[in-house]
């Protein structure tokens, strides 16, 4: 029998956030190889993108976490960065709120560039998928 990998879903207590009570027995944060957390570390310490990123990270969360809507956090952090261009990569499903989050960008000054998850669209027949398997509207049945 295969033994389960516990993950973050599956945790009740997420005590890497408040740290005031125990961490599970699967904990990521308790179980996480230290030599590798530690070269992470080193990346945010060594001048560069990497550690310019990481503060004006910590620092919008800091200034605005709570107070502004994610949106408005975008934008305050791609304004600390000095980034004008802002990509969006986004589910077909999503593409209405995709274009919407694209104005408000455009109107406050980013060149936005959205892409969709059916960019290059290619059958999936040619990987191997029967053609009754595909999602297409012609397979899809009305629920009762």
């Amino acid at each position: 029998m295969e033994k389960e990998t516990l993950s973050c879903a599956d945790c009740g207590t997420i005590n890497c956030h408040k740290q005031e009570s125990s961490y599970p027995k699967f904990c990521l944060t308790t179980n996480v190889d230290e030599a590798m957390l530690e070269e992470s570390i080193a990346c945010y310490k060594a001048e560069g993108i990497d550690r310019n990123i990481a503060i004006a990270s910590a620092q919008i969360e800091g200034k605005y976490y709570g107070k502004l809507t994610r949106v408005e956090e975008i934008m305050a952090f791609a304004r600390r960065i000095d980034a004008k261009k802002i990509g969006i990569a986004c589910c077909v499903g999503l593409v209405s709120e995709a274009k919407l989050f694209t104005k408000i960008l455009k109107i406050n000054g980013f060149d936005p560039f959205m892409v969709v998850c059916k960019v290059g669209s290619r059958d999936k027949t040619e990987i191997g998928l029967k053609d009754e398997e595909k999602n297409s509207p012609r397979n899809i049945r009305a629920h009762v």
